[in-house]
């Protein structure tokens, strides 16, 4: 980012790429006022960008999680259905309390895998002259 506000993205790539690839080394410092206006400033650039890519990313894991519980809550309405079917009481009682269990589990799992918390963090920030 630029000090007066514009992003200078391909100039980035190429630092970035540059910071892989080749040695360098630092030959100064930014004090910590400045630093922490510096880093502000990129974090509210970062998230205004990156907005819209974790709201792509977020709605392809809830239509992700959509599927599996169609296909998680099929099974379980099979095994259910195949459990009374087959065997003694006892026996029928006892699988459908071990699947009950099961699918307690799962839905609790599902609730967690819901729960999405988008985390920003700089690897980097550095100022070039």
């Amino acid at each position: 980012m630029h000090d007066d506000g514009r992003c200078l993205q391909p100039t980035a790539k190429y630092v970035w790429d540059y910071l892989n690839s080749e040695n360098w080394q630092v030959t100064g410092e930014t004090f910590e006022d400045e630093a922490v206006k510096i880093y502000q400033r990129c974090k509210q650039f970062a998230v205004e960008q990156g907005d819209v890519i974790y709201h792509e990313m977020r709605q392809k894991h809830l239509n992700q999680l959509e599927l599996e519980q169609e296909k998680a809550e099929h099974s379980f309405r099979s095994r259910r259905h195949i459990i009374n079917k087959i065997g003694l009481d006892q026996v029928k009682s006892y699988r459908l309390r071990q699947l009950r269990k099961e699918e307690e589990d799962w839905r609790s799992t599902i609730k967690m895998k819901l729960q999405v918390t988008p985390e920003l963090f700089a690897l980097i920030v550095l100022r070039v002259n």
